[in-house]
């Protein structure tokens, strides 16, 4: 099973279950990226048009919501909170600098956050935000902030590992998934170019050892 059919198998079960938040998540997060094999794009658009279909026979997913209601639920569950920024990418984020600002500023759900931040720096919002991820307070520019779709380390180490793992298919489909997320869960931060080389390294090395398979390191190492 390759990368992509894992991807469309996990969007798959989402719609299945009627998890509407975690679907909008995949789908968002898959059509951002710089390149989709054009039948990938196809099942990716067909599962956009399911998914607001679930959307509609579903009372609570189906309500269309004020932007007031959106901000109130940015300030509630986990679920809440993601169908919020899913729904809030469909405004101009810059006029609502300082309830996405309150909301950043309390705990929000992480996977929430940096859907919230990505849509920030894909609108080029000329706003200054603080988070606090982990302990550590970040001040950032929105127009500052890379998009995952642009950014150089996220593609450079993309491409490093369709060639390290090139000869073993099922495992460079959970190092780009793993990929796809440190780079999200950076944000605001960018992995800079120079930084990849050895993240990349890591991320094949924590696999081999997850799988307790050496040769997967070994090999991948050959082709550098």
């Amino acid at each position: 099973m390759s990368y992509y059919d894992e991807i469309l198998e996990q969007i798959q079960q989402a719609l299945r279950s009627h998890n509407v938040p975690e679907a909008s998540f995949l789908l968002q997060r898959e059509l951002r990226m710089p390149y989709i094999p054009q039948e990938v794009e196809a099942q990716l658009r067909q599962y956009q048009k399911d998914l607001r279909a679930l959307e509609f026979e579903n009372r609570e997913q189906s309500h269309t919501y004020s932007i007031e209601q959106l901000l109130r639920m940015l300030h509630g569950t986990s679920q809440q909170q993601l169908i919020a920024v899913d729904r809030l990418q469909e405004f101009h984020l810059a006029h609502l600098h300082d309830q996405i600002q309150q909301w950043m500023s309390g705990q929000p759900n992480r996977e929430a956050l940096a859907l919230m931040i990505d849509t920030i720096a894909t609108q080029q919002v000329n706003a200054t935000f603080e988070v606090q991820i982990e302990g550590i307070t970040y001040e950032f520019e929105g127009t500052e902030v890379t998009s995952l779709i642009l950014s150089k380390g996220f593609l450079k180490g993309k491409e490093m590992l369709e060639e390290m793992l090139a000869q073993q298919p099922s495992v460079r489909k959970l190092a780009q998934q793993q990929w796809v997320m440190q780079n999200y869960m950076a944000l605001p931060l960018s992995i800079e170019e120079e930084e990849v080389e050895m993240r990349i390294q890591s991320l094949i090395q924590e696999l081999s050892t997850l799988l307790d398979d050496p040769t997967i390191y070994n090999r991948a190492m050959q082709r550098v």
